[in-house]
């Protein structure tokens, strides 16, 4: 009964699959009865592309035919229901792919076809998700049973998993600033340009989640920390000609050295100068 069930759900999703390439014009016009079918379900339902998203990762995900088409497709419904306000929707879509792509990179061989996709989709989920609860002050959802860790924390610490899955450790950057990164120069070109990307998104996302949680100020591990990961997010974000998110570190670094003048003028912070300014004599003495 069950794999009746997950074939009957493969075919409705390769129906739909056919009608979002009608909705989106990506196929040729075809005559028949299958096409005139199709654009009958289209018109009756008043089917739209996000719709199709949604209807295809749901029954790809049911059949269990396809899991890269089923990540794929939640990934990008997560996308369409946070551009319509549905947070709590994106959220279930995102953490529903960190988890399917965590079953898969532990039940398949590293190098593989299955491995590699589960690896990109879970970057993807984590990165996504981490942005969708610091814009939008959403509170995570407490962890289900099956969920890995750290699905149900906040943002801060979902994308220090995410950082870490790709060879960056969040403690490297708050005890050695910029050279912490410097040092894992090496792994990054063991990276694909997107993951290189999804990096840099990682980096700014996680130091503006220090200055609008006002804790990249608390110490000087949040200080470097912060700093290196604009920083970096930078460099990356030029290297792949990626403006619009180099533009938003370099808003995210305006918004923390503000903080930082704001904070210097108050005669009773003596302990964040300290904070703020011993690395820099630090590395002017190693000079």
């Amino acid at each position: 009964l069950d794999e009746q069930k997950r074939e009957y759900h493969r075919r409705i999703a390769e129906f739909f699959e056919d009608c979002l390439a009608i909705v989106a014009q990506r196929a040729p016009v075809q005559r028949g009865p299958d096409r005139a079918a199709r654009d009958a379900v289209i018109r009756a339902l008043r089917l739209t592309t996000k719709d199709l998203h949604l209807l295809l990762a749901d029954h790809y995900t049911r059949s269990r035919s396809s899991e890269d088409k089923a990540m794929a497709y939640s990934l990008v419904a997560a996308k369409d229901a946070t551009t319509l306000g549905l947070y709590r929707e994106a959220e279930q879509l995102y953490r529903r792919v960190a988890t399917q792509a965590t079953n898969t990179k532990q039940n398949s061989f590293a190098g593989t076809d299955a491995h590699r996709v589960a690896h990109a989709a879970r970057l993807n989920a984590f990165v996504e998700l981490a942005e969708l609860y610091a814009r939008f002050e959403l509170e995570p959802r407490p962890k289900e049973a099956g969920e890995p860790a750290p699905l149900g924390e906040g943002p801060i610490n979902v994308l220090a998993h995410g950082l870490s899955c790709l060879g960056v450790e969040g403690a490297a950057l708050g005890q050695d600033g910029f050279a912490g990164l410097d040092r894992t120069s090496h792994r990054e070109s063991e990276l694909t340009g997107s993951e290189r990307t999804l990096l840099a998104r990682a980096l700014s996302q996680m130091g503006w989640c220090h200055v609008r949680a006002g804790v990249a100020l608390d110490n000087q591990f949040n200080v470097q920390l912060t700093e290196s990961c604009f920083a970096h997010s930078i460099r990356l974000s030029k290297l792949a000609g990626d403006r619009l998110a180099a533009s938003q570190a370099l808003n995210g670094f305006g918004a923390f050295y503000q903080s930082c003048a704001q904070q210097a003028r108050r005669p009773r912070e003596t302990q964040f100068c300290r904070n703020f300014d011993q690395p820099r004599r630090d590395r002017a003495r190693a000079a």
